[in-house]
């Protein structure tokens, strides 16, 4: 997260919150799995964890191109779904979608 526009917050526990105006699907997934990337190349010992022998990072991407119709609640609602997504997928992963309603997207 790099530009004066991007915002990052800590969103519950361990979950965190990335807000990437001006950034297309591709954008946000590509930065989505750079910071994963990032965190594995890390090799923080995690020892607590029965999930993994180090720490990683699962990500859920929602991306908004076309005229948004959701609330900031229900984009971070999709998310969530997105992220819960790639943990049951097998975590250390991106999972992502990209909402536009093409009815909207004229």
């Amino acid at each position: 997260v790099s530009r004066s526009a991007d915002h990052s917050a800590r969103y519950g526990g361990e979950e965190f919150c990335i807000i990437l105006p001006e950034t297309d699907h591709h954008g946000a997934t590509v930065l989505a799995e750079r910071i994963r990337s990032i965190v594995a190349g890390l090799r923080i010992p995690h020892r607590a964890s029965g999930a993994a022998e180090y720490v990683t990072v699962s990500l859920g991407v929602v991306t908004v191109t076309c005229l948004p119709r959701d609330s900031a609640k229900s984009l971070v609602a999709m998310a969530d779904i997105q992220l819960y997504r790639a943990k049951k997928e097998g975590r250390n992963r991106v999972a992502a979608e990209d909402r536009c309603d093409p009815v909207v997207a004229l």
